[in-house]
């Protein structure tokens, strides 16, 4: 069994949890966790992006209410 934390950026988003019948190579556990790099990295990127998304959804709401607002 091998758990690995997916950490990126000094925040930890999760753990990868593996398991095998038989021990994992050296090989093995350093492919494990450039994976867990590279997941918690995506995940990182995912958020921002999300974030992103609904701050630029919010600044074009706001802009439409102000066109409004001055219409009137």
């Amino acid at each position: 069994l091998i758990l690995v934390p997916l950490i990126h950026n000094q925040k930890v988003y999760g753990v990868l949890e593996m398991a095998s019948f038989r021990a994992f190579e050296e090989h093995e556990v350093r492919f494990i966790e450039k994976i867990a790099e590279s997941i918690a990295s995506t995940i990182s990127t995912v958020q921002v992006n999300e974030r992103t998304k609904t701050l630029l959804e919010q600044s074009q709401q706001m802009a439409e209410e102000l066109r409004a607002q001055e219409e009137e």
